[in-house]
């Protein structure tokens, strides 16, 4: 997978796992501490989890993070329908269109999942559709030393990984083509 590849599921991944950024009708997510466990398609078998330390401003704040990335999305909606909430996205990313359909259930205080789909036209990388299962749990309280917004990702092959360090630490995503 590459660097930017990587990088950009990153970014997705952090915008999925965040169900009260997009509008303030969204539950917001318990404070504390959160496992959230994500399957790609295209890594069948390797899950990939994050342990997230979350207060009342961690969402918010990592929402601000990502604005510059979401300025290049011509459609970004989330609403409730049946007691779950759909999510519909289309975003350029290195000259593709990225379009977005999801679908997510759960209490948000304490437990949640989802299912998310993303077609690429023209393809992104060789890759025209990624599908993503989401599921996130609250744990109980921020481990001791813990500060909210302290992240780690387990990636099969690669460990575990400061996702604030890797974020910080990673060049600006070229704007769209």
């Amino acid at each position: 997978m590459t660097h930017t590849l990587c990088q950009r599921l990153l970014v997705v991944a952090a915008f999925l796992a965040l169900p009260a950024q997009a509008t303030d009708e969204l539950p917001k997510r318990k404070p504390g501490l959160w496992e959230i466990t994500s399957e790609l398609s295209m890594m069948p078998g390797r899950a990939m989890t994050m342990h997230q330390c979350i207060d009342a401003n961690t969402d918010a704040d990592l929402l601000a993070r990502t604005a510059e990335e979401r300025k290049n999305c011509s459609k970004q909606r989330i609403w409730r329908e049946d007691g779950k909430y759909r999510i519909e996205a289309v975003c350029k990313a290195q000259g593709s269109t990225v379009s977005s359909t999801g679908l997510f259930s759960g209490d948000f205080s304490g437990a949640y999942s989802g299912n998310i789909v993303s077609r690429f036209e023209p393809p992104l990388n060789g890759m025209s559709e990624s599908r993503m299962k989401i599921s996130a749990r609250h744990l109980g309280a921020c481990k001791a030393g813990q500060k909210p917004g302290d992240s780690t990702l387990s990636m099969p092959g690669m460990g575990n990984i400061d996702l604030d360090k890797l974020i910080k630490g990673m060049p600006r995503m070229p704007s769209a083509q």
